[in-house]
């Protein structure tokens, strides 16, 4: 597999391409691996530690994440460089980084590189915004996420396309935890109803986000 260089500025558009990528590729949790730089940089002992979990056999791929990793000295990335040849089959590189041009050429060369700083459509933005304020409405003890401005006055044809993107996005969870069928199963049928029926689309996706609340708080 192409490593894969992902420039973002924003730790939450990062995380939003990271999560549809898991979703899409059915990549396990067991098997994603994500690394942190310890202070200033990624360390080459990191690294090391990294190449040795790879010696490890796994029987589906497994997801390496370098977080930063163009705050890596130049010793830790051309240590890298061999695991990025030699186990690209079994294995799946994402280096996250802010500049590219902190990361060597001979490590550009070898991976496709994702320029989320140039390729945030609007879309993509409202995807961020609502992947921020479902983690809210799970973890809310309350339901003040229904006073959130953006939720005040909704259209049918609004709610319809929230409704949408809620399915995405619980779609791409489901691998991790079967809970979210029950979401999905909910969404689905009050979306079917609102284009059906002469439902109130606005107190119906109140309703959604309150049984997404109940939901996977009873899970915890």
């Amino acid at each position: 597999m192409i490593p894969l260089i992902l420039i973002a500025k924003s730790n939450k558009i990062s995380e939003a391409y990271l999560d549809d990528f898991i979703g899409k590729n059915n990549i396990a949790e067991r098997n994603i691996l994500g690394v942190y730089p310890l202070k200033n940089e990624l360390a080459i002992s990191q690294i090391r530690d990294v190449k040795k979990q790879l010696t490890m056999s796994s029987s589906s791929t497994r997801l390496i994440i370098l977080y930063q990793f163009d705050r890596a000295a130049t010793e830790a990335q051309n240590s890298l460089l061999k695991s990025l040849e030699e186990n690209s089959l079994d294995n799946q590189f994402i280096l996250v980084v802010s500049n590219s041009e902190q990361v060597l050429p001979t490590i550009r060369s070898r991976a496709k590189i994702i320029n989320l700083v140039q390729n945030v459509s609007l879309e993509s933005q409202r995807l961020v915004w609502l992947k921020l304020f479902l983690q809210q409405v799970e973890k809310s003890e309350d339901c003040v996420f229904l006073a959130d401005a953006s939720l005040s006055g909704l259209t049918k044809d609004k709610v319809l396309e929230f409704i949408d993107n809620i399915i995405y996005y619980y779609r791409l969870k489901l691998k991790k935890n079967y809970i979210y069928a029950r979401i999905l199963n909910k969404s689905l049928r009050l979306k079917n109803l609102i284009e059906n029926n002469n439902l109130n689309p606005q107190l119906t996706f109140d309703n959604l986000l309150i049984f997404i609340n109940k939901t996977i708080r009873m899970k915890e």
